[in-house]
């Protein structure tokens, strides 16, 4: 169950009131114990059948003589608030929605029940789908992340850093996230930033930065985002994309068309 202090205002910031007034939960009552009970029934609900249709996907492998052949990868594209810190849904850089299960199972070919501490991302997988089947880097297309397979191997990378952003749905600025070790830095630009020590405060309530103890680690993070990122010309493109969305929904307005999607 959710476990916050009852006057969540120092706690909250930019970010959080951004998608807060995106998800409309200011109109809610986040506190009803029953309620968020209610949720984690249905959540632990999906997770029992996602669990399932698992087990019959490796079952099924198994009945085609394929299991000793074949690298299963189990992974999430988000994880979910569920009223923890007064939020809910996705989107946020707290670790209920940003942190997702990454499992791998290679057939034999690496030592079963490993923990690897480093944090990976998402955009890891390609490389590492590259490195396990041999594809040679020459004949690809760069692309971001960094393969995985030292970490499968067993070998530290106590070096390695990691990205997330979100630059529209419900955010108003650019905002960036860089994970190394154990701390997380996130750069809403245009306000306050936040850094926690995850190790020492699981659950981000103590925002170290502009803490005269931590300054170093905070330039340093600081750095990784300022040299990854050009945020002016992305907060630009964000601006063209929105305006030409606004032309195409005038649009469709007029005409009558179907979404776009369909």
């Amino acid at each position: 169950m959710p476990v916050y202090p009852d006057d969540m205002e120092p706690h909250t910031y930019a970010m959080d009131r951004m998608l807060n007034h995106f998800h409309g939960t200011y109109g809610a009552d986040l506190d009803d114990r029953e309620k968020q009970r209610d949720l984690r029934r249905v959540y632990y609900g999906l997770v029992t059948y996602v669990d399932r249709k698992v087990g019959e996907l490796l079952a099924e492998l198994d009945n085609c003589g394929l299991a000793e052949d074949t690298i299963v990868m189990f992974l999430s594209d988000h994880g979910d608030m569920l009223r923890e810190r007064r939020m809910i849904q996705k989107r946020s850089f707290y670790e209920w929605s940003s942190r997702v299960p990454l499992i791998f199972a290679g057939a034999g070919r690496w030592e079963a029940g490993q923990r690897v501490k480093e944090p990976v991302s998402l955009v890891d997988i390609m490389p590492t789908l590259r490195d396990l089947v041999g594809v040679e880097t020459e004949s690809v297309t760069p692309t971001d992340g960094r393969t995985l397979v030292p970490l499968l191997e067993g070998r530290s990378e106590p070096d390695r850093h990691i990205f997330s952003e979100l630059h529209a749905e419900g955010v108003h600025t650019t905002c960036v996230l860089v994970r190394q070790g154990d701390l997380k830095y996130i750069h809403p630009t245009g306000h306050p930033a936040q850094l926690y020590d995850l190790a020492n405060g699981p659950g981000e309530w103590i925002n170290l930065a502009g803490d005269p103890a931590c300054v170093e680690d905070e330039h340093r993070l600081a750095n990784f985002v300022a040299a990854n990122f050009d945020l002016d010309l992305i907060e630009r493109n964000v601006m063209a994309s929105l305006q030409r969305r606004q032309t195409i929904k005038a649009a469709k307005g007029a005409t009558g068309l179907p979404h776009w999607d369909y």
